[in-house]
């Protein structure tokens, strides 16, 4: 095992302040592309594989998961096929996160009188609601619940 603070003095303020040269020879310093953006009290954010970064990202309006379920349906055959095996959960999902509209999680939690993980669990389906949790449900975002059975195909 080797030393974990070894190295470190390379990084510490006081190198960084001075100048100080470490073993291997280099001196410390802030690339000014670091110093722009600590001065402005910007991070540059992560790049995306389409060129923008995250907070880009996070400004623009989000897309509605049927349309991305649609998508990954069409450019995925394995989760397609997943998709049929879990149909029912994944239209329990899809109807839950549709009823909420424009709430977010946090919103219908507190409205619910329940957790945002927990609307999150129940969304993912990793959690199946109880009958009396969808009327809750239902009630907060303004629905009814109806409940029917179909024939088998």
């Amino acid at each position: 095992m080797g030393n974990a603070f070894a190295g470190s003095e390379r990084n510490s303020k006081s190198a960084l302040r001075d100048g100080n040269r470490t073993k291997s020879g280099r001196s410390a310093r802030v690339r000014e592309k670091d110093r722009k953006d600590a001065a402005q009290g910007n991070s540059p954010g992560i790049e995306t594989s389409e060129g923008s970064t995250l907070k880009e990202q996070s400004r623009r309006m989000y897309i509605p998961a049927s349309e991305v379920l649609a998508e990954m349906k069409l450019n995925d055959p394995a989760f397609a096929a997943a998709c049929v095996d879990q149909q029912n959960d994944l239209d329990l999902a899809i109807a839950m996160i549709s009823a909420r509209g424009d709430m977010t999680q946090e919103q219908l939690a507190v409205a619910m009188r329940t957790t945002q993980t927990a609307i999150a669990r129940l969304e993912s389906g990793r959690h199946k609601p109880s009958v009396r949790t969808l009327e809750r449900l239902a009630k907060v975002t303004g629905n009814r619940l109806v409940i029917h059975f179909e024939p088998i195909q």
